[in-house]
């Protein structure tokens, strides 16, 4: 029971684990959406060192977004785990509707997330649907662009059991090296009712092409209830 409800925090945390605006390898979002009527697929691949001393494992993540309207577009993420878990993961949907914009890397957003059921095995699912809601804003100081978020999870249990709902908190900065290249860092974490996980984050961005980027970063985290994790993937827009 403590390794499922471990892995229903590690998905809330891993999955909220979005160019001039922080897409991946942040975990913190941006007030951005995708234009309408394109479209952006990001693969990224995880291996996931829990600190509790909870099963290692890793997961791949297909995340596609669509531009619905100018100020709106919606996402769908597929995970698989494999290594100490191993199947297909609930399935997120997500939301975002940009309400300001104040300069072309500057504004708010708010973003709703609802995670489904339907993972391969008892360890791949929490059973029940969760609903995430997310404040953001985007703002530049000088070469810095940064991000701040501020949400809610609603975990789902069944009746009568202990919530584990999240407070969720993230903020990142970015530094544009060249057209090419750039360097993120961020904070974020999570805090449920009795335990509270904070995760670090240094990371970086390629464009190999007009349309193509290749990223990486690695996650550490600052407590016992944290995951230390190394991601790369690759986004392409069109």
């Amino acid at each position: 029971m403590r390794m499922k409800k471990y892995l229903a925090l590690s998905i809330v945390t891993a999955i909220l684990i979005s160019c001039a605006f922080a897409d991946r390898p942040l975990i913190t979002d941006n007030f951005g959406v995708t234009d309408s009527g394109h479209y952006q697929l990001e693969l990224s691949y995880n291996h996931d060192v829990p600190r509790d001393g909870t099963a290692t494992y890793s997961l791949t993540n297909v995340r596609l977004k669509s531009g619905l309207m100018p100020n709106t577009d919606a996402w769908i993420e597929m995970p698989y785990y494999f290594g100490g878990y191993m199947g297909m993961g609930d399935a997120i949907i997500r939301a975002k509707w940009r309400f300001q914009k104040w300069s072309a890397d500057e504004g708010l957003a708010a973003r709703v997330d609802v995670k489904l059921t339907g993972g391969d095995q008892a360890s791949m699912t929490t059973g029940f649907n969760d609903f995430a809601y997310l404040l953001i804003c985007s703002k530049r100081f000088g070469p810095l662009l940064t991000h701040w978020n501020l949400g809610y999870t609603d975990i789902g249990e069944a009746a009568g059991a202990t919530s584990a709902n999240t407070i969720d908190y993230q903020a990142a900065v970015e530094y544009q090296i060249d057209d090419a290249k750039k360097v993120v860092a961020e904070i974020f974490g999570n805090s449920p009712q009795h335990t509270t996980s904070l995760n670090c984050q240094i990371g970086g961005t390629i464009k190999t092409a007009p349309n193509i980027t290749i990223d990486g970063g690695y996650i550490f985290g600052l407590n016992n209830y944290s995951t230390d994790i190394v991601n790369i993937g690759c986004t392409l827009t069109y």
